[in-house]
């Protein structure tokens, strides 16, 4: 991703700094990221590579995110990213690419075999 796209993600984006213990209530309306310290979402452990909540693309995966270490979390607000996506194709792209190989390619947008006749 470019550095105006990420610049245009961080205007979105809010921090979230949980100490050990602390909790957070994730909703299907936020999209979250771990950027750092340990975590778990519903008693499993999230990982730095992976995303949760109003994820797009996919599913949401919402409930109780509970700080193992202390942690930081990026949270953005699904509807503002959604908005964001359809104004930045190459957000968008990512994102879709993104869910593309997290599901080894079976999504439905993607087209099966063309067949053309001369």
């Amino acid at each position: 991703m470019t550095s105006t796209v990420l610049e245009k993600l961080c205007h979105i984006g809010e921090s979230l700094v949980l100490q050990e213990g602390g909790s957070y209530e994730l909703s299907e309306y936020t999209w979250c990221l771990l950027a750092g310290g340990e975590a778990s979402l519903n008693s499993k452990n999230m990982y730095r590579y992976e995303d949760y909540g109003a994820r797009p693309f996919a599913e949401s995966d919402s409930g109780l995110i509970v700080s193992t270490e202390g942690c930081t979390l990026i949270l953005f607000d699904a509807r503002r990213l959604d908005r964001l996506r359809m104004r930045t194709p190459q957000l968008n792209y990512s994102l879709r690419k993104l869910r593309g190989e997290e599901l080894n390619n079976q999504v439905p947008w993607k087209l099966g075999i063309v067949y053309i006749n001369s």
